[in-house]
């Protein structure tokens, strides 16, 4: 029966605001601000939609070399698989499509890979 006694008192400190997260008149910290999207452009390369994409970044690339199976694309030229968030047709983006892609980090490192937060056809490419 004492522990009783000694139990409610407890919980009710707990449910009626005795333990607060802030001091009196602390300020909650700053919303975390989002990152800056970083960009880089490349050439878009996938063997079928529904397999991995990849963005071939590197400058040398030979765009005779898109028939080539992604295994051979991989070891020629530097290259990042993307997945591409924002709602895209392929339709629109074939394989071979000069775009630049809009990131907030990398995902992988060999190879590198990130999730394109935005994605658009380079003109004039």
């Amino acid at each position: 029966m004492r522990a009783l006694f000694v139990t409610i008192p407890l919980a009710s400190l707990l449910f009626t605001g005795g333990c607060s997260l802030f001091e009196e008149g602390e300020e909650p910290a700053a919303p975390i601000v989002e990152q800056e999207l970083q960009e880089a452009e490349g050439v878009l390369f996938y063997e079928n939609p529904k397999e991995k994409k990849a963005l071939i970044v590197d400058g040398s690339f030979d765009e005779d070399d898109l028939n080539l199976p992604l295994k051979e694309i991989k070891k020629k030229y530097d290259l990042w698989y993307v997945t591409i968030k924002e709602p895209v047709m392929l339709k629109d983006l074939p394989s071979g499509s000069h775009v630049k892609i809009r990131y907030q980090e990398m995902l992988g490192s060999d190879p590198k890979s990130t999730a394109a937060e935005e994605i658009e056809v380079v003109p004039g490419s």
